[in-house]
């Protein structure tokens, strides 16, 4: 939750507005003995960030912003099979307009929601590491965030590797 936090600031002082769900705390099984949350042996299981909500909240303003805008092409980037009823909704309101599934490095699309889409497209991962943030972003001449060590793309001489 603290990386998405940061990265959230640093799009927004980038000019970028996300659509944005919000974490609740989730109960993790216990892991020795998968009794539940609470174990006699075991005591209380700890909770984990979940976020909730993005999905609906990305549908919401696809549909949304074709109804406000001129757009023609929109560009959903998910390979998530939940955007389905999304990308059939709009190509049922706005035929006239287009809908790509864009897919993340390493995600394949999802086979169903390309069954409405114009068409899909993927990012490959140089792409990425050519159009990442730099070191650090500011705003106003203000640091409002700096990228971690461990974020830093290969080959750039710093300490993080992936």
């Amino acid at each position: 939750m603290i990386r998405h936090r940061a990265y959230r600031k640093a799009l927004e002082a980038s000019g970028v507005l996300p659509i944005l769900g919000n974490f609740i705390k989730e109960p993790v099984e216990c892991p020795r003995c998968r009794n539940g949350l609470l174990c006699s042996s075991c005591g209380p299981i700890p909770h984990r960030p979940v976020e909730k909500q993005g999905d609906v909240n990305t549908a919401i303003h696809l549909i949304a912003d074709a109804y406000r805008t001129d757009f023609d092409h929109f560009y959903l980037v998910t390979a998530d099979s939940d955007q389905v009823a999304t990308v059939k909704l709009f190509r049922e309101l706005f035929p006239n307009k287009s809908v790509f599934v864009v897919a993340p490095p390493g995600q394949r699309h999802s086979q169903d929601i390309l069954t409405y889409a114009n068409g899909d497209l993927t990012i490959l991962r140089p792409v990425i590491e050519a159009n990442l943030l730099g070191p650090n972003v500011h705003k106003g001449g203000k640091l409002v965030v700096e990228r971690p060590k461990a974020y830093d793309p290969p080959g750039s001489g710093k300490a993080g590797t992936r």
